[in-house]
């Protein structure tokens, strides 16, 4: 099967997903081409990266890029869209004709069966492109503004404010973009949150399917030794400037973590891209280390030396890839919340220990911190984890949306 990727970005392993779902397919004998415009979340400076272009390469990808430099009319079109609830905000960004023509130009080059589309924020690049689709949808915007407001912790206000009205602003429209722009048409969600949130809100069961993040077998790594109790390092990594993880992190720093300091002596590490100003400042009140923008989570936890990770989050909105990055990828057990699990598979879930009122943090690490309940639940969660994200899965579960794209193609969509 021809599978052409049309993304607004060339996968990067930063943003793994389209990157795994890439590796899977031609790990299973399929071609696969990408399509990409301008990344303008990058401030418009491009979509290559040379590290991900060569990995492409390697696996026999071709990849077209078209250039798209948005002028300021465009701009402030997409910005008069968005305030009149017509677009989601990202959708608005993307929906130009003239770009969209260049786009089917690079996409017929391909000669494809299917395209599959990174984001409801690239469908409208393939207008007037006749070949069959599936849309990865990821996790849903219509249900965003709802997960943010059920936040029992949302403090301090200004750090979610942004995205909250963002949030606000798309609901409407993400909810026609994701739903009634979508009939027909087969689409994938990360997580049963996902998938719920498109059900209630009245999605096709039929045409959406549940596709985890792809893992790979040379991605796993032994479990790491336990520590002596006295020199405990628990870690957290994320997007920092992400609002969710912000939040989470301020609910570690004000309740959780002076709870497993009276009761274990721990050094907190903090990994992750772009740290918000109060995750800084709050790191070092707390005297936490910060490593921002590190090239690989996984190998940064275990040269730290982490002994366990903690996922505290209390908004949660889709498939948590730091479960996979500190069990799978860097051997470390993890203790999560129960919003954190609301996005895992449900079979990840079930092995996950959970904390939830402050006191159960201790508990839970104190057990990990045993070599073998540590080392027993990493090669679980391991086993768990290639069984429901391993690459013939992730790709017979692609392969099963894009048979039903082409033989159930639907009347052509006006985008």
């Amino acid at each position: 099967m021809r599978v052409t990727a049309v993304t607004t970005a060339v996968p990067h392993p930063r943003k793994p997903r389209l990157l795994g779902f890439v590796r899977a397919l031609r790990l299973a004998g399929h071609d696969v081409s990408i399509v990409a415009t301008t990344d303008l979340s990058r401030g418009g400076g491009g979509s290559t990266d040379d590290g991900a272009s060569k990995h492409l390469a390697e696996l026999g990808v071709a990849v077209f890029e078209v250039q798209f430099d948005p002028s300021r009319r465009h701009l402030a079109r997409a910005g008069m869209r968005v305030a009149a609830r017509r677009s989601s905000s990202e959708t608005a960004l993307y929906d130009s004709r003239r770009l969209a023509d260049r786009v089917a130009i690079a996409i017929r080059t391909t000669e494809a069966d299917v395209l599959h589309v990174d984001r409801v924020r690239a469908l409208s690049l393939t207008r007037g492109v006749t070949v069959p689709l599936v849309v990865d949808i990821t996790d849903p915007r219509l249900g965003t503004y709802r997960h943010y407001r059920r936040s029992v912790n949302l403090r301090p206000p200004l750090v979610g404010l942004t995205e909250t009205i963002r949030a606000a602003l798309d609901q409407a429209p993400a909810t026609r973009e994701e739903v009634a722009g979508l009939v027909g048409v087969p689409a994938l969600v990360a997580s049963e949150l996902g998938r719920h949130d498109l059900l209630d809100a009245g999605a096709d069961p039929a045409t959406l399917w549940t596709v985890p993040n792809a893992v790979f077998p040379d991605e796993r790594v032994e479990p790491r030794q336990a520590q002596a109790m006295e020199s405990v390092v628990v870690g957290m990594s994320g997007n920092f400037s992400y609002p969710p993880n912000v939040l989470a992190f301020e609910r570690l720093a004000n309740e959780i973590l002076p709870s497993i300091q009276r009761a274990i002596g721990v050094r907190l590490v903090v990994v992750g891209a772009a740290p918000h100003p109060l995750v800084v400042k709050r790191a070092k009140m707390i005297g936490a280390e910060l490593h921002p923008d590190v090239a690989s989570v996984p190998d940064t936890l275990r040269e730290l030396g982490v002994a366990v990770m903690l996922s505290p989050q209390n908004v949660s909105t889709g498939f948590p890839n730091r479960v996979v990055d500190a069990v799978y990828r860097a051997g470390v057990p993890i203790v999560s919340s129960p919003e954190t699990l609301s996005g895992a598979p449900p079979e990840l879930a079930a092995q996950l220990p959970v904390a939830d009122a402050a006191s159960e943090w201790p508990e839970r690490i104190r057990h990990l911190m045993r070599a073998e309940s540590g080392d027993e639940l990493v090669l679980t969660l391991q086993d768990v984890i290639e069984e429901v994200c391993g690459p013939q899965r992730v790709a017979d579960l692609l392969v099963t949306a894009y048979r039903h794209a082409m033989a159930n193609r639907p009347p052509r969509r006006r985008v």
